[in-house]
């Protein structure tokens, strides 16, 4: 397949990398536009934001200014909280992913934690009633929401500001997740990862910080029979990850991501993914899947202060999602995402990441 495709998503510079890597030519909506996404597409823009996403209007305006109308799509974060824009944007184009319908599904909270319950698959106690928070602790989750922003802990003066929302019962553990491919019917486990949070604002204690692949991961027949049974219950399709917390009991499913996470680039091979996502919607599974022969980590290095980018910055070269020169990035917003692989890969990533940080100040002493 040599035809153009559309990418749209928060942020999809991962997603137009492995796109470039098969040799397949993007057009790419996201909401930053990095330098490193513009370099390898055929076009690209940036999309006005919205307090919870997407600018519906600018969209759907340059998604018609940007590319042909029956441009195939891709998406990737971004339409959980909004299937119905994911359908306007898909209309008249061929559709690699899940419909606005699945994804509608899998992101309510009322039938997908029913669906645990009645499939018995382990997940901690949900509900969409406020809660008695005297006894128990508990999170506020907005539905739909993603990248950890939208995940709070409850308390009695907390407003989540009208957004429709859902309380789950706070348990103690370790974030992970498993990486799978899907066809509607049958899946494939493609990995597993560790997720890591990052608590340094405290307007969102569970930000996502970053990701490790992991080969030890416990469970794994368990939490392929449950992906397995998801995908039968669900009709997934493509690309998807399913985010778990892993404790002493057990594992506790905490939620579907139904399309490419951002953790896929962890065990991808030459883009081998991204052609297998397409594969996987058009209901093509692979037999055998490589994997890399290395453990690899990510971490996302957000801003502690208002940044101002050089008009030349050098970035390392393990790094990626390079904001545009000059551009103003404010405090806890998004900088880059650094990269390292290796059985040291998590240690690596944390020592880059500081070298980073001395960059940036040296930077802002510049600047000023």
């Amino acid at each position: 397949m040599n035809t153009p495709v559309l990418i749209a998503a928060v942020s999809a510079r991962s997603l137009a990398t492995a796109a470039h890597k098969t040799g397949l030519p993007v057009y790419v909506l996201d909401l930053y536009d990095d330098v490193d996404t513009q370099r390898i597409t055929l076009a690209s823009r940036r999309v006005k934001t919205e307090s919870d996403g997407f600018d519906a209007v600018d969209l759907l305006t340059q998604a018609q200014e940007l590319c042909p109308p029956h441009t195939p799509l891709v998406y990737g974060a971004g339409f959980e909280h909004c299937p119905h824009l994911l359908a306007q944007l898909a209309r008249g184009r061929h559709l690699y992913g899940n419909s606005p319908d699945v994804v509608q599904a899998v992101k309510d909270p009322r039938y997908f934690f029913s669906l645990l319950k009645r499939l018995n698959i382990p997940h901690p106690e949900t509900q969409l009633e406020m809660p008695d928070i005297t006894t128990n602790r508990w999170l506020v989750k907005t539905i739909g929401g993603t990248g950890g922003y939208h995940v709070h802990p409850l308390k009695q003066s907390f407003s989540i500001g009208g957004q429709p929302c859902y309380y789950q019962r706070y348990l103690e553990g370790k974030p992970h997740s498993v990486l799978f491919l899907a066809d509607g019917k049958q899946s494939r486990v493609v990995g597993y990862n560790e997720q890591w949070i990052n608590e340094e604002f405290a307007s969102a204690p569970y930000l996502y910080a970053g990701a490790m692949s992991v080969d030890d991961m416990p469970f794994q027949t368990e939490l392929t029979e449950v992906v397995a049974l998801l995908v039968r219950e669900t009709g997934l399709r493509g690309l998807c990850g399913m985010d778990i917390l892993l404790n002493a009991t057990g594992f506790h499913v905490l939620e579907i991501n139904p399309r490419p996470p951002s953790t896929f680039e962890l065990h991808q091979q030459k883009g081998d993914l991204f052609y297998w996502h397409l594969q996987a919607c058009d209901g093509v599974l692979p037999e055998i899947l490589l994997h890399p022969h290395h453990l690899r980590a990510k971490i996302i290095l957000y801003a502690q202060r208002t940044l101002k980018i050089p008009a030349h910055p050098e970035w390392p070269a393990w790094t990626a999602d390079h904001p545009r020169p000059n551009s103003i990035i404010q405090r806890g917003e998004p900088i880059c995402t650094v990269f390292a692989q290796g059985k040291q890969s998590q240690l690596t990533v944390i020592k880059r990441e500081k070298q980073l940080q001395t960059c940036l100040k040296r930077w802002q002493e510049i600047a000023v």
